[in-house]
């Protein structure tokens, strides 16, 4: 997931710790995957982007938004109440369509997150161990500007490259849905859950649209309605998703949620999106992709540091 290779466009790392809510861990340690984003916010966002050079270019109305998530849950458990730490990272690229031309400028943020492992003898000594990652991808652009003008293609900030070096190529929206090879479908195609989506104020936030967390919440409630009806295991935890966002939901929509699950060596999983109804794949708000597994007694305090 955190694949992007180091190069002179990359800034960190950040450090930042944030306090863990009582219900952001699971009644067996694990942290949720709702949880992880804050690092990003902390250790990207306020430790390290305030300070970039481009972080002006708010002033002008281009701002990077995000467009892609994807997030992983480690097999380790944490400290009830105890503070997590994200070990952030920023890094700029630009990707090209087939002819070469630059098609979008990206900045790529991404996190480690630690935590203080529960312990499991009164006599160990606390350590921290890995609890999840998380990346998220956001497309420079300006959202307030008319639709011909919202591209950016090119930086103008003197002294400093008009193209970042990197190349990226971000994961195309219907590969998000589609079935991996080595899985194996429990469907023979999407269809749709049983209740709607509908949208209130407490699912948005300031950006005046349907807060990009909400998303991730409701498909896991989805994805186990979809699971439970094909008399599969619900008593599982959602260990990674990946969600590619194409257009914002506001309040008072009722949207649909398409789903399709499937079967691999390392658990249960549901791909889908959210469109209106009769809408197709091309056409969806976002797409999204959960894998599932069922705790075990491999879930131990793994990768210490």
């Amino acid at each position: 997931m955190l694949s992007v290779q180091p190069g002179p466009d990359e800034v960190g790392p950040g450090i930042a710790r944030f306090e863990t809510r009582y219900e952001d861990l699971t009644q067996d340690g694990h942290v949720k995957l709702t949880a992880l984003p804050t690092a990003l916010g902390r250790a990207c966002f306020t430790e390290l982007w305030p300070q970039h050079p481009l972080a002006g270019l708010a002033r002008e109305g281009v701002h990077p938004i995000l467009s892609r998530l994807a997030i992983e849950v480690e097999p380790a458990s944490a400290r009830l109440l105890g503070a997590l730490e994200g070990r952030g990272l920023l890094r700029l690229a630009h990707e090209r369509d087939a002819d070469d031309n630059v098609r979008a400028i990206f900045l790529n943020a991404e996190a480690s997150v630690w935590a203080t492992a529960r312990r499991a003898r009164s006599d160990e000594t606390a350590r921290q161990v890995r609890v999840g990652r998380v990346f998220g991808d956001h497309v420079f652009t300006r959202p307030h500007a008319d639709r011909a003008s919202r591209k950016v293609l090119a930086f103008e900030v003197p002294g400093y490259p008009a193209l970042p070096t990197q190349r990226y190529a971000r994961p195309k929206f219907d590969q998000t849905v589609r079935i991996a090879p080595k899985a194996r479908a429990l469907e023979t195609d999407f269809s749709a859950d049983i209740a709607p989506w509908v949208f209130g104020l407490t699912h948005t936030d300031r950006n005046q649209h349907v807060n990009s967390l909400v998303y991730i919440r409701l498909f896991e409630d989805s994805a186990l309605r979809r699971l439970g009806s094909l008399g599969r295991n619900t008593a599982v935890l959602a260990r990674s998703v990946e969600i590619n966002y194409r257009k914002p939901c506001f309040a008072g929509e009722q949207l649909c949620c398409m789903l399709q699950a499937y079967v691999t060596r390392d658990g249960d999983g549901v791909v889908g999106y959210i469109a209106e109804p009769g809408e197709p794949v091309s056409r969806a708000r976002c797409a999204v992709r959960m894998q599932f597994s069922a705790p075990s007694d491999g879930d131990v305090e793994q990768r210490a540091s």
